[in-house]
C-alpha cells in the first residue's frame, strides 16, 4: 500500500475520478504547454475519420491538447462533422467539429492524468418495505444517488490537500481511499460515505 499526494481533476462518482500527481514545480504544466506548441507546429491537417484509439490534436483554449474520440455524428457530411472528444491530459469530454493528425511521438507521450476508484465501495439507497417492516430500508445499487455525489463534492470543494492510498493498480486505474484535509480536519471519502449511509464496504462483491 502508498499513499501518494494528488490533485483532482475531475470527479465523477466514487468508482470514476480523475487525478494527477504531478505536483511539482510546474512538470505538468509545462508538459501541456510543449505538447499544444508542438501539435500547432505539428499536425498534419484536419481529419474527418480515425483509427480505433488513435490520439488525436484538438483546439482547446488557449492553445491544443491531445484527444481520443468517444463518438462522432453526421459522419455522411465532413462540413457538419461533431466529435465527442476526451482529453487524455486534462479528463475532460469536449465537443468539437475539428480534429487533428499527430505524429505518432506526440501520440505515444504517457497521459498525464490518472483514473482513481473507491476500494470495494457498494452504494445504497432507500426502498420502501410495505410488505414486512413498512419502512424503508437500504439496498445495495450499482449506481450513485444524488445524495452520494452531493456529499462527495461538498467533501471536495474546498480541501488544502488530497492523498490517495492506493491498494492495487488495476489495469492502469488507482483503487483505495482518498483522504481529504481541510481546516485542519482529516476525512476518508469511504468512511464519510458510510457515515451517512450513502454506501457501504463490500469486499465480497469485488472479489
Amino acid at each position: 500500500m502508498t499513499t501518494v499526494q494528488v490533485e483532482l481533476l475531475n470527479f465523477i462518482a466514487p468508482h470514476i475520478f480523475y487525478v494527477t500527481t504531478e505536483l511539482i514545480g510546474n512538470s505538468r504544466a509545462n508538459f501541456l504547454s510543449d505538447v499544444s506548441a508542438r501539435i500547432r507546429k505539428q499536425h498534419q491537417g484536419a481529419l474527418f475519420s480515425v483509427g480505433s484509439d488513435e490520439i488525436v490534436g484538438v483546439i482547446h483554449e488557449p492553445g491544443f491538447a491531445r484527444a481520443v474520440i468517444v463518438d462522432s455524428s453526421n459522419c455522411e457530411n465532413n462540413s457538419n462533422n461533431i466529435f465527442f472528444c476526451w482529453l487524455v491530459d486534462h479528463a475532460q469530454l469536449i465537443k468539437t467539429n475539428t480534429i487533428f493528425k499527430l505524429p505518432l511521438e506526440i501520440q505515444k507521450a504517457t497521459a498525464r492524468c490518472k483514473a482513481a476508484s473507491l476500494n470495494n465501495i457498494c452504494y445504497l439507497e432507500d426502498h420502501l418495505d410495505f410488505r414486512t417492516t413498512k419502512f424503508a430500508r437500504s439496498v445495495p445499487s450499482i449506481a450513485p444517488s444524488a445524495g452520494v455525489i452531493e456529499c462527495c463534492l461538498d467533501l471536495l470543494s474546498n480541501y488544502d490537500k488530497l492523498e490517495l492510498e492506493v491498494v492495487e493498480n488495476f489495469e492502469n486505474m488507482l483503487i483505495g481511499e482518498l483522504i481529504i484535509y481541510h481546516n485542519g480536519a482529516v476525512y476518508r471519502l469511504s468512511e464519510e460515505l458510510c457515515k451517512k449511509q450513502l454506501a457501504t464496504i463490500n469486499d465480497l462483491l469485488f472479489q
